[in-house]
């Protein structure tokens, strides 16, 4: 299986290291270990069962269909891993069965802003040596968000709420961290809601915003004419004003660089606005 892998994915087998066999169980993992680089690449052999679900990752299409997408404990083992990459809503009967096991896992914890974005990474890249690596995936994330900043900087600072049927992003989300790098104030965030937390739709209606963010799957401007027309939700500033902004789920609910996608939806719709 493992020589299958590394041909598959392009590169020649390397010598084995003490993490020559890596399984995610992260859609984040999905992800940044194929930008992590072949090196990297050549390592892993299993994925998330949800690496290719449209709704949920930016990895679908990258890893070859001989990498597996192991789902629970006793797939994982089958695999023979020297690591895998877990995170806290991973099943903790899985964790339990590979800390038994004795298998060596990383698990990422918080997932709190861009802050968080760049520690996961870097702690991902040192745990397969490829720390080098890491840094460049880092610094070209920082160097995209720069340019971002600076293109959609401005006086103006429009209220923005994100809105998936009654929860909201407040401060200290990635939502809030995007909606600052595209220039708007993150409504739910100023109204002292910290984290993800559930409101009335006539709260929404309350905060009257000028921007709504909303998650959609497939047509999102019909996703939009469809929400600005609810009830309570048509009087908003946003329903009227085209500030309903329908944006992919697999970047609104992004942890990885799917966030810089939010950015720069969010800030396109607002330089619009402004014209």
């Amino acid at each position: 299986m493992a020589f299958v892998v590394l041909v598959a994915c392009g590169a020649a087998p390397s010598p084995r290291t003490s993490t020559a066999r890596v399984v995610s169980q992260v859609v984040f993992a999905d992800e940044e270990l194929w930008h992590l680089g072949p090196e990297v690449r050549s390592r892993v052999v299993g994925v998330s069962p949800m690496a290719d679900d449209p709704r949920y990752s930016d990895a679908q299409g990258l890893w070859p269909d001989p990498v597996a997408r192991p789902a629970g404990a006793e797939a994982i083992v089958a695999l023979a891993p020297d690591l895998v990459v877990t995170a806290e809503f991973t099943s903790a009967e899985t964790r339990a069965v590979l800390e038994q096991i004795g298998i060596r896992t990383l698990q990422l914890d918080g997932w709190n802003g861009f802050d968080d974005y760049r520690a996961h990474v870097t702690a991902l890249a040192a745990a397969l040596d490829a720390t080098d690596a890491g840094g460049r995936r880092v610094a070209e994330f920082d160097g995209a968000l720069a340019a971002m900043r600076s293109q959609f900087a401005g006086s103006d600072q429009p209220g923005a709420v994100s809105w998936q049927e009654g929860s909201v992003a407040g401060s200290g989300t990635f939502f809030a961290d995007a909606a600052a790098a595209a220039g708007f104030v993150n409504v739910a965030g100023q109204a002292g809601i910290h984290g993800h937390r559930t409101v009335a739709v006539e709260t929404l209606v309350a905060w009257n915003p000028e921007y709504i963010v909303i998650p959609c799957d497939d047509d999102c401007t019909e996703r939009e004419r469809e929400f600005a027309g609810r009830p309570g939700i048509a009087a908003t500033r946003a329903a009227q004003r085209g500030g309903i902004v329908a944006i992919p789920a697999r970047h609104l609910y992004s942890v990885g660089f799917g966030m810089l996608e939010v950015v720069r939806q969010l800030g396109n719709r607002r330089a619009e606005a402004q014209q």
